[in-house]
C-alpha cells in the first residue's frame, strides 16, 4: 500500500498495487480531500513498461488513460 499528497490540489491518494490473474500490474486507488472525504474510487491497469495506465472510477464507469512523462509525473491522455 502506498499514500502521497499532493497539496497543489488538496488530494491524497492511498493505492494498493496487485497482480491480477494474467499477471497484469494493477491498481486500487481512493482519493480524498484535506477533509478525509473520499472523492474518488477507482481501478486501473498498466502497460508492461508501467508508463501507461488505464483507469475506470468505480462510481461513475468514466475510464480514462494516463500516461507518465518525463518527471514521473501521470498526465491525462484520454477520458471516455
Amino acid at each position: 500500500m502506498q499514500r502521497g499528497c499532493q497539496p497543489e490540489l488538496k488530494i491524497c491518494n492511498t493505492a494498493v498495487f496487485f497482480k491480477w490473474k494474467d499477471e497484469t500490474d494493477m491498481m486500487t486507488r481512493v482519493a480524498q480531500n484535506a477533509s478525509g472525504v473520499i472523492v474518488k474510487k477507482d481501478i486501473c491497469s498498466f502497460n508492461a513498461f508501467g508508463d501507461v495506465r488505464d483507469c475506470t472510477d468505480f462510481d461513475t464507469s468514466v475510464s480514462t488513460k494516463e500516461m507518465k512523462d518525463k518527471n514521473g509525473t501521470w498526465v491525462m491522455i484520454e477520458q471516455n
